[in-house]
């Protein structure tokens, strides 16, 4: 305690800093980068407390808003208890005890609330939920997908902080029993998915799209499945019966229009520097097979002024063989230059390319 102030030491996420608490409110500051946190005392609705292990405790604290803003981690249990008695008696508020399953039950109920996806474990034998077992914020998963209707998969984004020998999260699976109720229409596991979906704003783009080509111009060899492609101006979508991929145009490194060997189909290929990802498997490269015999029309979604810019190489309406059109976009929306096979053959007369 010093004066108005209860300063103690906190981590938020993997960095370890100063946690103030004030009349109006706390800041985390961070030992050693710039890197702040500030929650006003007018807009906190909750504060939880949890034991973890025999000698440190987690706060958490949550808006008004409905959202987990924060999890300080590594305080000690005197400081745990300061920042309650400092709580109730400045800002005139309960920091209440949070219960932690440690019982082993993977059995509970899975629920979206505000912008975290809560797991709460329940007792077998009844009675009531036993404590929560993981808490994730929405922020972090990058896609949620149902391999089967009774199944849910949420893949995680990428963190670049963690080293080399360390492990992270990347994939987690639950599974969730059919709603007799629904009749068939809509199993519990669908309307779940959707809901972290909307509540993660995994679809959610910014803008319109400038071309769109539907899951029926070609076929993807990997990741394997028929995809929709929506180029924006920044970035690429591909929209999956099962998965959704939002893929900076920052990210692709080189693009390649390949004549496959002995068929008609040409290879598009989309080389990642950061892969995307399906369960453990990582595609750093998307392979589209184009059927090179059909004439297509495809829309070009700029006004003549924006279209003005390109010299010419983009219209409106574009027809012309499908390979051919998808590196001329590629080429001139996403900004990327493409490769293409030059006149050597092997000596049965084929390219080069499996």
């Amino acid at each position: 305690m010093d004066g108005d102030h209860l300063v103690c030491s906190a981590c938020w996420g993997r960095s370890n800093g100063v946690l103030v608490l004030s009349k109006t409110g706390l800041v985390w500051r961070s030992r050693q980068t710039e890197a702040q946190k500030k929650v006003a005392k007018d807009d906190i609705a909750d504060m939880r407390w949890c034991a973890v292990g025999a000698r440190h405790c987690h706060v958490k604290v949550t808006t008004k808003a409905g959202k987990a803003v924060v999890r300080f981690t590594e305080l000690k249990i005197a400081d745990v208890k300061a920042i309650c008695k400092y709580v109730e008696d400045v800002w005139s508020h309960i920091v209440d005890e949070e219960t932690l399953a440690c019982s082993g039950h993977n059995w509970g109920q899975l629920a979206v609330q505000g912008d975290t996806l809560n797991f709460v474990a329940q007792n077998p034998r009844g009675g009531g939920g036993v404590g929560g077992v993981v808490e994730l914020p929405l922020g972090l998963i990058a896609q949620c997908a149902l391999p089967s209707k009774t199944e849910l998969e949420f893949q995680f984004h990428d963190d670049d902080t963690v080293a080399g020998d360390e492990e992270a999260l990347v994939d987690m699976r639950v599974y969730v029993p059919a709603d007799v109720a629904t009749g068939g229409v809509t199993t519990l596991a669908e309307r779940l998915k959707n809901e972290v979906v909307d509540r993660a704003n995994i679809r959610h783009v910014t803008g319109n799209a400038i071309v769109e080509l539907d899951d029926a111009k070609g076929t993807f060899v990997t990741p394997r499945g028929r995809y929709a492609i929506d180029l924006f101006a920044s970035f690429l979508r591909l929209h999956g019966k099962t998965y959704d991929y939002k893929i900076l145009y920052a990210n692709i490194s080189r693009c390649f229009l390949l004549q496959l060997p002995s068929s008609t189909n040409m290879a598009f290929v989309i080389s990642l520097d950061e892969p995307i990802r399906q369960g453990k498997q990582r595609y750093p490269h998307l392979v589209l097979q184009l059927a090179s015999t059909p004439e297509v029309h495809v829309d070009v979604k700029l006004p003549p002024p924006d279209l003005d810019a390109f010299n010419g190489s983009l219209h409106q309406r574009m027809t012309g063989a499908l390979p051919q059109l998808v590196a001329t976009l590629f080429k001139h929306v996403v900004g990327k230059k493409v490769f293409t096979s030059g006149s050597f053959l092997t000596h049965t007369r084929t390219r080069p390319v499996k």
